[in-house]
């Protein structure tokens, strides 16, 4: 679940909403970065319930 209080972007965390506005957003911000690259995009997640969510994102093609 993304948390208001580790974001870095203060046009985000310091926005009025409810949570489920929050994190209907951040989640259309990581599949949106996901989802437009025109070769590859790599994100590395530190954590591995980060690592889990992005990757349920987006599916994954094996060449």
């Amino acid at each position: 679940m993304p948390r208001r209080e580790f974001g870095k972007d203060k046009n985000l965390t310091d926005a009025r909403g409810t949570h489920e506005q929050f994190r209907r957003h951040v989640c259309n911000v990581y599949k949106m970065l996901l989802t437009r690259g025109l070769r590859r995009v790599v994100i590395y997640a530190v954590d591995p319930e980060t690592r889990e969510f992005l990757a349920g994102l987006v599916k994954l093609e094996k060449k």
